[in-house]
């Protein structure tokens, strides 16, 4: 059974596993994706993840209508993230809010961290749409621990709303250090993750809601290294994910995890992601699935009972590989 976990400041709940909303309104058609929805609340995920950016605004209208459709607004917990609009905080939240068919977001995330405006302006921009009632509860998205911690000490000096929500990338093919690339879509690897990362919002509280527990599909074990540019997939057309992915390592990795999963008699799609749900400090996994079907693997990986020591097990292999 999907669990409920508290968000201690704003005292909301949220399902611990989220529904990624890439895949809505992007590859899905609309009777798909409503679906996929449909699916989730029925299987208890209560927990929608959603961002402006996403394909430009159409996720979030797609999880509007099927929340108008439905009347389910009050049973879904939506967090939404800024980019494009981190100029003018207000007008992208009026514009997400318009999108969604609401009156407030539960969750808005600074969906990276970006050089201007200025971190404090940003958290007053923030700090102003949780006392006006359109946002409960603020957060980031891959930041890295020196931006975290830089955020939460401005907080705390100028009486700011403070980030109550940490979402950051966590899977078991992570690079192993900071992304080198100069690209800001993935800026924090598995060791500062896991060292400094984690338990910095372990001791300040922060929820965690961590995604790509599959990173961007790599681990379906549907890439090899002659196949790589797959239709339809996150990364058949190269990029960012496709360059921080698809590379030696990580064949390796997914080799060693197949054969693992094997002998465990546990489809690898689920001990991947049971490997994320079980770190103690993640509050929630978030899962981005194409079907009905994929929605059903994450539920049955967060039944899983791994054990501690397989899980110690893989970590360690993967932290060396």
């Amino acid at each position: 059974m999907i669990g409920q976990a508290k968000l201690a400041a704003s005292g909301q709940s949220i399902s611990t596993i989220g529904l990624g909303s890439v895949n809505i309104g992007g590859s899905l058609d609309d009777e798909a994706a409503d679906r996929l929805m449909d699916r989730a609340l029925e299987r208890g995920i209560t927990f929608f993840d959603t961002a402006e950016e996403y394909t430009s605004g159409r996720a979030e209208r797609r999880i509007g209508d099927w929340l108008r459709r439905t009347g389910s607004r009050a049973d879904v917990t939506i967090l939404t993230k800024v980019l494009s609009g981190a100029s003018d905080i207000h007008a992208a939240l009026e514009a997400s809010l318009e999108r969604l068919g609401t009156d407030h977001v539960d969750i808005y995330l600074m969906h990276e961290f970006v050089p201007g405006p200025p971190l404090d302006e940003i958290l007053a921009a923030l700090t102003e749409e949780v006392q006006a009632g359109r946002v409960r509860a603020i957060g980031c998205s891959n930041y890295s621990t020196v931006q975290l911690e830089q955020a939460l000490q401005i907080s705390r000096e100028r009486g700011y709303q403070r980030y109550e929500v940490l979402q950051p990338e966590y899977n078991l093919v992570m690079a192993p250090g900071s992304d080198d690339s100069g690209d800001s879509m993935f800026p924090v690897g598995l060791t500062e993750t896991e060292d400094e990362l984690l338990p910095l919002a372990e001791r300040e509280g922060i929820a965690v809601t961590a995604y790509s527990p599959l990173g961007s599909g790599f681990l379906t074990g549907k890439y090899t290294p002659t196949e790589t540019q797959l239709p339809d997939s996150r990364m058949g057309g190269g990029g960012p994910a496709a360059e921080h992915f698809l590379n030696e390592r990580n064949f390796k990795i997914l080799e060693f995890l197949r054969s693992r999963a094997e002998s465990l008699g546990i489809p690898l799609v689920q001990l991947a992601q049971a490997w994320v749900m079980t770190h103690p400090g993640v509050t929630s996994t978030i899962i981005g699935p194409r079907t009905p079907e994929q929605i059903d693997d994450a539920i049955a990986a967060h039944e899983l009972s791994l054990d501690p020591d397989v899980r110690a097990e893989l970590s360690a292999w993967v932290r060396s590989a």
